[in-house]
């Protein structure tokens, strides 16, 4: 069995559910390429649970593993996938089974992998296919499935709607936040170059005339540009991205 001793990270306000002594628990993982299509894969026609639906990555939580923990050995185990970035909770779920298990609680999260997305190494000897799933497909995952069984369909459209707030990249099942540029407070809204006017930025001084702090002086239009370039940045979860390097290394250029 592989193991793992964290080497994925975990978004700040990523919830992890403490489970009690004595109940049985399931995580899942919701995986996006970057098309925005979900993974999915086929339970064999002779699993005892479930058999013949569409399933998400995911399984049971062993004893002595965290939740996590469980995760990514469940994506590397079915997909030969290495978890690689636990982005966003998407909640928790109880359901029974018909193998007489009883109750299982089970905690689903939208993740990123490392791997090649187009060639994942099934567990053949328990799902009999796979595919990946855009919003117009979701349907299909009600296969098989009576009404009220639509965990795998109603995690999955979660997910996809959390999407929406993202911007995808190049790359493995890698996106980045690139939150809106925001607007000039109304202080700093450019104005007519005629006009005065006066304040401060961050201990700089400034005038409709320009900026002075020490030896530097910035005209008005590029303290406008640099205010924008500020407040950008301030609104980016991260400044490891391509935008924040860019944008510092235009604000430096100024």
């Amino acid at each position: 069995m592989p193991t793992h001793k964290q080497p994925f990270s975990v978004s700040r306000n990523v919830e992890l559910p403490v489970p009690a002594q004595g109940e049985l628990w399931t995580v899942g993982a919701v995986i996006l390429n970057e098309a925005g299509e979900a993974f999915a894969q086929k339970r064999s026609p002779h699993r005892r649970l479930f058999p013949d639906t569409w399933d998400i990555v995911g399984g049971h939580v062993e004893p002595g593993e965290s939740l996590l923990e469980a995760l990514a050995r469940e994506v590397e185990e079915e997909t030969g996938w290495r978890l690689r970035h636990v982005r966003r909770f998407l909640g928790t779920t109880t359901w029974t089974g018909d193998d007489g298990a009883g109750l299982r609680h089970e905690a689903d999260y939208l993740v990123e992998v490392e791997g090649t997305l187009d060639r994942p190494a099934l567990e053949w000897s328990k799902h009999s296919t796979y595919g990946w799933f855009g919003p117009d497909a979701l349907d299909r995952l009600k296969e098989n499935r009576e009404p009220g069984e639509f965990l795998v369909h109603d995690v999955i459209a979660r997910a996809m709607k959390d999407r929406s707030d993202w911007s995808w990249h190049r790359g493995v099942g890698r996106h980045r936040p690139v939150p809106p540029r925001p607007a000039h407070p109304p202080s700093l809204r450019p104005r007519s170059r005629n006009s005065h006017q006066t304040g401060s930025l961050h201990g700089l001084s400034f005038t409709n005339g320009g900026v002075a702090s020490g030896a530097v002086e910035l005209s008005a239009e590029r303290l406008e540009r640099t205010v924008a370039l500020l407040e950008f940045l301030a609104a980016l979860d991260t400044k490891k991205t391509l935008e924040a390097e860019a944008l510092l290394a235009e604000l430096r250029s100024l």
